[in-house]
Formats: C-alpha cells, structure tokens, sequence
C-alpha cells in the first residue's frame, strides 16, 4: 500500500512530497553547524551573495533549503516524465532524493549545491534530449552554459563537464562540432567574465576565487565523526542501489542509455568525493540523482509488493531516526 502510494502519479503524491520536504528540513532548534565545510573555508563571490540573504535567520535558512530541495525533486520527476527513464510516470525518484539528501543532516542549510544543483538538472536534461534529436549543437553549448553558471556557485561542477562528453560517446555518433559545443559552452562565459573583471581591475581576486582553490587531496576518512543512525541509513541505502545495479535489466535502449549516462555521473561523483578536497559531503546532492533513479527503478519494477513496501517503511523509519537522533 505504502509504496504503491508512492511511486504513484496523483496530485496527492505531490501534496506528500511538498510536506516531506518540509517536515524532513525544519529543524530550527538543533545547532547543525558544527560540521565546517570547504564551501565555509574558502567561499565563492558568487555564493556569499546568497549566503548573506538567508543565513540571517535559522528558519529561514531551513525553510530556503527546504523550498530548493523540493523544487530539484521535482526537476528530478520532470526528467523522468520527459524521458521515461523508468518506462513510467513516477513521482518517487523525488521523494526519494528529498529523503537521501534530508540524511545528511550538515546539509540542513543554505549551502552553494542548493542552487548550481539546479543548474545540474538543467545541463542533464539538454543532454537527455539529444537522444531524441537530430541536430544537438546548441543543446550541447547551452549544457556547457548551464554548468559554468552553476559552477560561479560551486566550483566543483566544473568537472561534471565530463558528463557531457559520456553522453556524447553514448548517444551521438561522433562530429567535431558537436564534441566542441560544451567546451564552447563553458568557456564563451567564462572569457566574458574574465573581461569584465579585467575592466574593472579585479581579474586577480576571480583567478584566486576561481580557480587557485581547487585542491587536489585523497580524502582521509579518519576526519568524519558519523553517528550511528546515518550509518545504519547508508549502509541499508547501499545495499539496495548495488543490489539495484546488479539485477538491472531494460528492454528499452533508450532507457539503458540514460541509465548508463547516470551510472557514470554517480562514478564521477564518488571519485572527485575521494581525490578533491574542496569536493566534501555536499557532493551527496549530485549522487542523490542517479541513485534516487536506480533504487526507483529497483522498487517499480519488484515484483513482491510486501518486500517493498517493507523495504520504503524501513527506509522513511530510518530517515526519521536520523532526523531525530542523528
């Protein structure tokens, strides 16, 4: 009953999602910021911006968070809706990424993903189309455009440029103008910018703010201090995307493309997470995409309901306990 509900596609699974990303993101009396992240350390211009508008108030920082996390889940449906990456309409990959991401509880406020995670979404889906279309150029510039926006907020997403080209290798047959489009994309702004900085005497604080940040670190695994209920929570939420992965099967060759463009945007994600210092945590935004689609897919297609419906139960109990006790 539980997880029929939930991967429905009915206007009260909407209403559901809208109260879980609030209910899963208020939490105005608990000190969270004791977790200082490099975003903290060493923060963009661009970021500070947003930074200085909403951290003036605990619940209006948890009720911004709340508001842009729900909006990507929806973004999150959109892409599923317009691809048919699980082969029907669903609203359950976005609750889902409301509840992997509401695990993490540093997250719980403003921070530069909120926003150039948008960015993400937007750059994934001109990647998608170009499945469907016959001439792609501009949906592969306007993807680089999209990601050097989002990467004035978080440097980082600079690297998902990457993607794009995995999407190009699986979905297009290969032409040189198409292969140039997101380097364009990226770079015609970025020139642009460096102009103006130029003009304005600041080229020097862009190129330290910018680029001079990025520090290359294996990760020391030593650093976190987990408490048990996020632990049980990742570890349960780990055996069910392997077991997802390994039992995946699509008849659909559109569809196993999408997925594959995915699996590789979670492998990036995983290891800019190992070798990058200034990629820490808040890395989970982006790998919450394609695992909120992997264990969507894992539990529409399950064949027992009582198995997942246990399975979603023990899941939301888990999020509950670390909301709480985490």
């Amino acid at each position: 009953m539980l997880l029929s509900f939930l991967k429905g596609y009915k206007i009260p699974v909407i209403y559901f999602m809208c109260f879980l990303g609030g209910f899963v993101f208020f939490s105005p009396f608990r000190d969270l910021k004791h977790v200082i992240l490099p975003y903290e350390k060493e923060p963009l211009i661009a970021f500070n911006f947003f930074f200085k508008i909403t951290a003036w108030n605990r619940i209006f920082e948890l009720a911004v968070t709340s508001v842009m996390v729900t909006i990507q889940a929806f973004l999150i449906n959109k892409l599923n809706a317009k691809y048919y990456i699980l082969k029907t309409n669903s609203y359950l990959p976005g609750i889902l990424f409301i509840l992997i991401i509401g695990s993490l509880l540093p997250l719980h406020r403003v921070q530069p993903l909120l926003f150039s995670n948008i960015f993400l979404i937007m750059a994934i889906d001109q990647v998608l189309s170009s499945l469907r279309k016959e001439k792609t150029i501009d949906s592969f510039f306007n993807a680089g455009f999209y990601l050097f926006m989002g990467s004035l907020l978080y440097r980082g997403l600079a690297f998902y440029i990457l993607i794009l080209y995995v999407g190009l290798f699986f979905f297009r047959t290969f032409s040189w103008r198409e292969w140039i489009m997101p380097i364009l994309g990226f770079l015609l702004p970025l020139i642009m910018l460096i102009g103006i900085m130029f003009l304005v005497n600041n080229t020097e604080t862009f190129y330290d703010n910018f680029f001079m940040n990025i520090k290359f670190k294996l990760v020391n695994f030593s650093e976190f201090r987990i408490s048990l209920p996020s632990i049980v929570f990742y570890i349960y939420t780990s055996l069910i995307l392997l077991y997802s992965t390994i039992i995946y099967r699509n008849n659909k060759i559109n569809s196993r493309k999408y997925m594959v463009f995915l699996s590789f945007m979670f492998l990036l994600s995983v290891l800019l997470f190992i070798i990058f210092e200034t990629f820490y945590i808040e890395g989970l935004f982006i790998a919450a995409i394609p695992i909120a689609f992997f264990i969507s897919y894992f539990l529409i297609n399950l064949k027992s309901k009582r198995i997942g419906n246990i399975i979603v139960f023990v899941l939301i109990i888990l999020v509950l306990w670390v909301r709480f006790f985490g």
